[in-house]
């Protein structure tokens, strides 16, 4: 996601509507205020975390949303 809201916001990742904690194993989270860079790195993952993820991230001057559908499927060994 992209988004330019400055250093001093909230941001909050949630999957089917259940908040992701920032000290959640398996996550690295990561925004860039300069760029409006904003991701989050799930290492390792399983199907079970295929899902609608959120990102919300909120300011003084509002709050702005991205969501996107993941599917995590089995690898396919040759």
């Amino acid at each position: 996601c992209q988004v330019m809201a400055g250093n001093q916001c909230q941001i909050r990742w949630f999957v089917n509507d259940h908040l992701i904690p920032e000290t959640a194993s398996r996550t690295r989270r990561h925004y860039n205020p300069d760029t409006g860079v904003c991701f989050i790195i799930i290492d390792p993952t399983y199907t079970i975390d295929s899902g609608v993820y959120r990102l919300t991230i909120a300011n003084r001057a509002g709050q702005a949303q991205s969501t996107c559908q993941v599917r995590i499927q089995p690898r396919q060994l040759p």
